[in-house]
Parts: C-alpha cells; sequence; structure tokens
C-alpha cells in the first residue's frame, strides 16, 4: 500500500477525466471539494482550488492521498482512476453517467428540474458517441415528467425501451452501457406506472429490470426489483404478498447491506399492518441496527456512495416506524425519545444539506408524529404549532411523503 504522502505524477488526460466524472455527476468543483471533505477522516479534503488545478494540468503532482480521496468520491479504485484500460468501462461516457452518476439528487439541487436540464445540456459535450442520444432521450422523458406531463414522459420512455429493445445483443462495451439504461427504463417506466395506479404493468417492467440486472450482475438492481415489487403489492393492500416478496429479496445470496435494511424496514411495515407488532418492532430494530452500522462504517467497499447519502434519511424512516409503532400501543416515552432524536439528528444534516429534499421531507414526517405524541399527552397547543410547521412547509414535488400534509391539515382542523 502506498505511503499516504507519496507524491504521484498526473497529466492533462487525468484531469480532463476528473472534470468529466464531476460533470457527469452533476457537481460544480465547490461541491465535489465537500463531498471530498466529509469523506476525508482528517475532515482536511481537497480544496476547490486544487480540484481546479487537477483539472486544468495546472500541477503535475499531487499526494496520493488527495488521488486516492478522488477515488473514493468517484467510487472508484485509484488504480483504475489512474489508468483506466483502454477497453473498461470506467473509460466509457455513457457507463461513467450510469454507474457513477445515477445517484440521489436530492442533495445538491432544491429543483430537480435545474438538475435533470443541466444534466442534458452536459451531453452536448458527448455529441461524438453513439449513445447520446439514447441517454439524452433517457433524462428528457424524466425532465418532462417532473414538468407534470405525465402522459408524454411516459410515451417518450415507452418509445426508448423499444428502441433499447431492438437491439438487445450484448456485445460490445457500449452494449454494457445500453443495458444500464434498459435497466433504468424499465425502473423508471414501472415507477411512473406504479403512480398513475397500473399496478400490474409496474411490476412487468420491474421484472424486466430485475432480469437485465441479473444480465449485467447488478446485486443492487435485483434487490431494489424486489423492494418496489413489495411496494407495488402494499399500495393494493396486499400486505401478506409484499411480505413474500420482501423476505424473498432477504434471502439473496448477495443482497447488498443497504437493501438489507429497507427490506427489513418494509417486513416491519406489513407485519404492523398484519398485527404482527411484536414481529414489526424487531424488524423495525433490525433495519435500525444495519443502517447504524452502515453509518459508522469505515468500510468504503461496503456501501457505494451515491447509497451511502441516503443512510441517514433511511435510518430515519426506520426510527420513526418504530416511534409510530410505539405510539399506536401507548407507550408515549419510547415513541418521543426516538422521536427526538430524530428531529436532532435530521435538523443537523439539514443544515449540512440546506437543499436536500428529502431530508426536509423526513423532517416533516418526525414534526408530524411529534406532534400527534404531544397531543396524546393532552398539549393540543403545542401539538397545534408544529402541525402548523409541517402544513406551511415547502412541499417538494412528486414527494414520497406527501400524504403526510393533508393529514396534519385534517388534524390541525380538528383541534
Amino acid at each position: 500500500m502506498q505511503n499516504q504522502g507519496t507524491t504521484l505524477t498526473i497529466d492533462a488526460d487525468f484531469g480532463r477525466r476528473i472534470q468529466q466524472l464531476r460533470k457527469s455527476r452533476g457537481w460544480s468543483r465547490e461541491e465535489l471539494a465537500q463531498r471530498l471533505k466529509r469523506i476525508d477522516p482528517k475532515g482536511v479534503g481537497v480544496s476547490s482550488r486544487s480540484v481546479a488545478r487537477i483539472e486544468l494540468a495546472q500541477k503535475n503532482a499531487f499526494k496520493y492521498r488527495s488521488l486516492d480521496l478522488l477515488a473514493q468520491a468517484f467510487e472508484l479504485e485509484l488504480e483504475d482512476l489512474l489508468t483506466p484500460p483502454s477497453i473498461s468501462v470506467v473509460s466509457d461516457p455513457l457507463f461513467e453517467l450510469f454507474q457513477l452518476q445515477f445517484r440521489s439528487i436530492e442533495t445538491s439541487y432544491a429543483n430537480p428540474l435545474d438538475y435533470y436540464q443541466r444534466l442534458i445540456d452536459d451531453l452536448q459535450h458527448l455529441s461524438n458517441h453513439s449513445g447520446t442520444d439514447l441517454i439524452s432521450r433517457y433524462y428528457q422523458g424524466i425532465l418532462t415528467h417532473h414538468r407534470q406531463d405525465q402522459a408524454s414522459a411516459l410515451e417518450m420512455l415507452a418509445k426508448l425501451h423499444r428502441s433499447l429493445q431492438d437491439q438487445s445483443t450484448p456485445v460490445s462495451q457500449t452494449d454494457h452501457s445500453r443495458l444500464k439504461i434498459l435497466q433504468q427504463v424499465n425502473f423508471q417506466l414501472g415507477h411512473f406506472l406504479e403512480q398513475d395506479g397500473n399496478y400490474i404493468q409496474a411490476d412487468r417492467y420491474y421484472r424486466q429490470a430485475q432480469a437485465v440486472s441479473q444480465s449485467l450482475n447488478d446485486a443492487e438492481g435485483v434487490a431494489n426489483g424486489h423492494l418496489l415489487r413489495g411496494i407495488l403489492a402494499y399500495h393494493q393492500q396486499d400486505w401478506s404478498r409484499s411480505l413474500e416478496v420482501w423476505q424473498q429479496g432477504l434471502q439473496l445470496p448477495d443482497c447488498p447491506l443497504f437493501f438489507q435494511a429497507r427490506l427489513h424496514n418494509m417486513i416491519g411495515q406489513a407485519h404492523k399492518r398484519l398485527a404482527n407488532l411484536s414481529v414489526a418492532e424487531q424488524a423495525f430494530r433490525d433495519s435500525i441496527i444495519l443502517y447504524q452500522g452502515l453509518l459508522k462504517s469505515t468500510d468504503s467497499s461496503k456501501l457505494p456512495l451515491r447509497l451511502a447519502e441516503k443512510v441517514p434519511y433511511r435510518l430515519a424512516e426506520a426510527q420513526t416506524n418504530l416511534s409510530g409503532l410505539y405510539l399506536k400501543t401507548g407507550q408515549l416515552e419510547a415513541a418521543e425519545t426516538i422521536n427526538q432524536q430524530v428531529l436532532t439528528d435530521l435538523t443537523c444534516y439539514l443544515k449540512r444539506e440546506p437543499n436536500h429534499r428529502q431530508i426536509a421531507s423526513f423532517l416533516d414526517l418526525a414534526y408530524f408524529q411529534q406532534a400527534q405524541l404531544q397531543i396524546a399527552h393532552g398539549q393540543n397547543d403545542a401539538g397545534r404549532r408544529l402541525l402548523r410547521r409541517v402544513v406551511e412547509s415547502p412541499k417538494p414535488p412528486l414527494d414520497e411523503h406527501y400524504w403526510i400534509y393533508p393529514q396534519a391539515q385534517s388534524l390541525l382542523q380538528q383541534l
């Protein structure tokens, strides 16, 4: 292993590769520098000025430690970042965009429209790549959906899906990237159809996404398919079927830890619906333990950065579910202890990431539950204040917790 103080020589090609990886994720140099600081155990990272010097080849010698942090930020081995093979998937711009950039968009953009438009604009720099049109059409579909034109978005992605299936023989490196696009198109079509209430068709696309994931040896994609298909059954109030699908996901031999945690949490939800409250409690606790282990882990190989960003609010989700279970069973003190911790943690995270839409959403959920606790204690005035906070908060588009806002409004009117 290299000494952290070792100096390595880089060239202009390396700088261009760093710039391409950064832009493919939609990050500014300042945003990359912030991530490098968070990754660094010493909290130092690499400054945005140094990132610029690397990209522009203004300096050709940098410490091993700085370059290793860059590799971690892009979820690569340093060796691959420094000397990617000529036919490696790392050198394929399309694969970089989907394998490295495809991640949670909530951390940097208050409005997802800005993010997708920026991605589409950046694709112009890849105009010589044979697959640029495919990825541009994919993001145009998502952008159209976020503009609330669901019918046109569905039509655009369905047409892209047909185009991808017409070229379905994976032979070259480009085909690997095309399969990655097909995987994401299947997941996205399933999501759109699920929102429209077309659960049968949504399940079909989720299954296709799982099949493509298996072709790609993508354990995350296979596990995510089980997660989403179980959620479909849950939305249809088929608690037993959702439980069966999620348990099958847990039994996958290579189910990633992050998805194990999510599946345990959803299994707890199903058992709660089936009135198996003690089993539900244990499932929520198992989920919390897994998330806390991921949050504390210093082994970056256990979790890609794009999933690591989700752990804080998914942990809060499992904790809030456990708190809600205690509220349901009258264990108010235990419920309040957990919920107060969630409020403290999410408030702290939101200060660091003020545009993080998902964390803001989970914080609203925690405030809604805290309001219910205050009302259960007979503190109606305090409950009203928290409910008003929830009702008056900005509501991000297509939010998974949108249901809490009308419920908060209804409860406020009853008091």
